[in-house]
């Protein structure tokens, strides 16, 4: 009989810390029984686990402490029985720390943190004890190891770092033509792309401000907004409104978001916080040049003039320079993408990370 392997989440929408449950959950199924738990609704990813044999369960979460979703989570690690409990984010390890069972073995894998990062002193003093329910705790970056040693007093040397990775693909250049054609896009255009939830957090109306000033000076530039969310609407008015029609492209959610990045000449990662951006990883394994705000563990993955530019987080100024030396100089930018291609494909690559997180589960096993 197979260990088994219990994935806790929020939720699975088509985002990054949920992306790599959906990976990891894939990847382990030959040599693990695994599940997902929900603590709300499933969301979209839940599909192409179900099709892949992979249980999902949703807890239902109520609004607020939902001290009932304790009992349903106890009863489901009673039926499922899993060998490990593996939970990401904060949340889930919370219910997760409450609801194990005494067999079970639990790790906590934090991601990247809500903004503004405030902690109340109650969840520090719980989290003295939830600390020793955990058998392992990591974080995908330095800055999140730091930021729950000192946000959520859980102890730095208990945490290892084990950091995000993405797959390593050759580049589809010849996909660019077709799908620049499908979107209306000109292929004589300079793209730069967003990809992201379109949520005040990612601030995709800073990328968008600066994009409509560089516009009437650089008339071949073309906006691509790949993402949903509630700032959508807002946009497309103001879209609408500065008679951009043309300019800009908003495609949605997509998964596999991969093939979209071949029609990008620049990646924008204007955020207000982020943890490893997956985002970040996928545009440098796909050769695009990245300028990123520098908030969370972007400078960790983005060398600044070595392997992209990071940017002041919410300087509209210094975006839009940096973008201007991009379009008056690609060849420089261009450089960056093989640096970070390079940079992503020995420190940043799925494999490695696959394998980092079976080695912790055989130890615990």
């Amino acid at each position: 009989m197979k260990p088994r392997i219990l994935y806790v989440v929020h939720s699975l929408p088509i985002a990054g810390t949920e992306l790599l449950v959906y990976q990891l959950a894939l990847a382990n199924k030959k040599k693990y029984e695994v599940a997902i738990c929900c603590l709300d609704g499933k969301g979209p990813l839940a599909k192409y686990l179900e099709a892949e044999k992979i249980p999902v369960f949703e807890m239902l979460r109520q609004p607020g402490r939902d001290w009932g979703i304790v009992k349903r989570m106890s009863h489901l690690i009673d039926t499922f029985s899993p060998d490990i409990i593996h939970a990401h984010q904060y949340t889930p390890f919370f219910y997760s720390a409450l609801a194990k069972s005494r067999r079970a073995k639990l790790v906590f894998t934090e991601h990247g943190r809500h903004y503004p990062d405030v902690v109340g002193i109650k969840r520090k003093i719980f989290n003295q004890w939830a600390q020793f329910r955990a058998h392992s705790i990591t974080a995908v970056c330095e800055f999140s190891k730091q930021r729950i040693h000192t946000k959520e007093w859980i102890w730095a040397r208990k945490t290892d770092v084990i950091y995000n990775g993405v797959s390593v693909k050759p580049v589809q250049t010849l996909q660019s033509e077709k799908l620049r054609k499908e979107l209306n896009i000109s292929k004589k255009s300079t793209v730069i792309g967003f990809v992201g939830r379109l949520h005040s957090i990612k601030n995709p109306e800073l990328l968008f401000n600066a994009f409509s000033t560089l516009v009437s000076k650089f008339p071949k530039l073309h906006l691509l907004y790949i993402g949903d969310g509630e700032l959508r609407e807002k946009l497309e008015k103001q879209v609408k409104k500065k008679k951009l029609n043309k300019k800009v492209t908003f495609v949605g959610s997509k998964y596999p978001v991969d093939p979209y990045y071949v029609t990008m000449d620049l990646l924008v990662l204007p955020s207000e916080s982020e943890g490893a951006s997956v985002t970040l990883l996928e545009a440098m394994a796909a050769k695009v040049p990245v300028i990123a705000s520098n908030v969370g563990g972007n400078a960790e993955f983005v060398e600044n003039k070595v392997t992209g530019r990071i940017f002041r987080s919410t300087d509209k100024k210094h975006l839009i320079r940096l973008i201007s030396k991009f379009l008056n100089k690609p060849e420089k930018y261009n450089q960056y993408a093989i640096n970070a291609y390079k940079d992503v494909k020995e420190k940043y690559n799925q494999d490695k990370m696959f394998k980092e997180y079976r080695e912790l589960y055989e130890e615990l096993v």
